[in-house]
């Protein structure tokens, strides 16, 4: 999306908004929507999809490994190839978590990222896709949000705590001369079910999981 095309949705977005104020400000008040359109416009420029995002920097990157590797002279045929990527699509962005708030757009979420799969730039790397089921409304949104923040603090933790560990592993590995091919491999994904058990648990609230690669 350009950036002319997203300023203005931008702008339209602030018409919406004045609009509404102008109609009855005290109904779109207490309904929140203008708070829910106010939050929006201060979060993204412009409607988002997920099919949208690309990993604009995977294209650079791979071009600098090779060009590494290569020398700056460009005289190899790898070197030209990287060149030649330069003007190639950039690659669908990867997640390793992806959190949605319906059903509905949990399956399609879904099936693209299996669709992707099969694709010639799939990483097969995992990605975890949960969704929060949440009835459309600013009160229900901002419970979520909460909620979202609490469950991805846990693994956040999960992470920390898991690196930790494998450090602490490698270090007594080193000590007696054996390493474990493992404990790089440490992760918060090695948690994440009992993270959603507890979750769910805690707020008698149903967390769907799906794991997919992509």
């Amino acid at each position: 999306m350009s950036s002319d095309l997203m300023g203005l949705i931008a702008e339209w977005l602030c018409v919406c908004i004045r609009d509404l104020e102008r109609a009855n400000r005290v109904r779109y008040t207490k309904n929140g929507m203008l708070q829910m359109l106010d939050r929006d416009r201060q979060l993204k420029l412009a409607p988002e999809r997920w099919q949208d995002h690309y990993d604009r920097y995977a294209n650079d990157g791979a071009n600098k490994r090779s060009k590494k590797l290569n020398g700056s002279s460009g005289s190899s045929a790898a070197a030209d190839a990287a060149e030649d990527d330069d003007d190639a699509p950039p690659l669908p962005a990867h997640f390793d978590l992806i959190i949605t708030y319906e059903q509905r757009v949990y399956d399609i979420v879904q099936a693209d990222v299996e669709a992707r799969s099969h694709s010639a730039q799939s990483r097969n790397q995992p990605a975890h896709l949960l969704n929060i089921d949440t009835t459309d409304n600013h009160a229900e949104a901002a419970v979520s949000a909460a909620l979202t923040l609490e469950l991805v603090r846990s693994i956040y933790e999960a992470q920390r705590k898991a690196r930790g560990a494998a450090a602490d592993d490698e270090e007594d590995d080193d000590d007696d001369g054996d390493v474990d091919a493992d404990a790089d491999g440490a992760s918060w994904q090695d948690s994440i079910d009992d993270i959603i058990d507890e979750f769910e648990a805690k707020h008698s609230k149903e967390v769907a999981h799906t794991v997919l690669f992509y």
